[in-house]
C-alpha cells in the first residue's frame, strides 16, 4: 500500500499545479465520500486491502479509504500534490470516524509516508 500511494504521488508531481482542493466535507460521512470521490469522471477505484483506493488524474489526488477490519476504519484520507512557489507539498485532507487514538495513530502513519515522498522527491 505504501509503496503504491509514495509512486502515484511521486507520477502525479511531474502534472503538479496550485490548484488545491478544498478540505474534505467530513459532515457528509463516510460513505457519502466514498461515493462522491469514486463517481467523479476522472476517478479509478480499486481494492488495496485493507484499503479501498480511489485515483483522480483530474485533481492529482488519491483518496484513501480504510476497508471494514482496518484499526481506524471509518477513516478516508485525501493527499494531493500540489506546486507551492518552486516547490511541491502534499494537501492532505482526512476525515475519521474512528476513535481518537486511532485516528491519531493512522495520521502518524500518513505523516510518515509524506516525509518518504518528500525525500524521494528531493525536497
Amino acid at each position: 500500500m505504501r509503496t503504491r500511494l509514495i509512486a502515484c504521488a511521486l507520477l502525479c508531481v511531474a502534472a503538479a499545479d496550485a490548484n488545491a482542493l478544498a478540505p474534505l466535507d467530513c459532515s457528509k460521512g463516510f460513505d457519502a465520500l466514498y461515493r462522491e470521490a469514486a463517481a467523479r469522471r476522472s476517478a479509478k477505484s480499486y481494492e488495496a486491502s485493507p484499503w479501498r483506493i480511489v485515483e483522480n488524474a483530474a485533481e492529482k489526488a488519491v483518496y484513501s479509504f480504510t476497508a471494514s477490519g482496518h484499526y481506524a476504519h471509518p477513516s478516508v484520507v485525501r493527499r494531493q500534490v500540489v506546486q507551492r512557489g518552486d516547490g511541491v507539498s502534499i494537501n492532505r485532507s482526512a476525515c475519521s470516524y474512528a476513535d481518537k487514538a486511532q485516528s491519531d495513530r493512522l495520521m502518524a502513519e500518513f505523516d510518515a509516508m509524506d516525509a518518504q515522498l518528500r525525500a524521494k522527491a528531493g525536497r
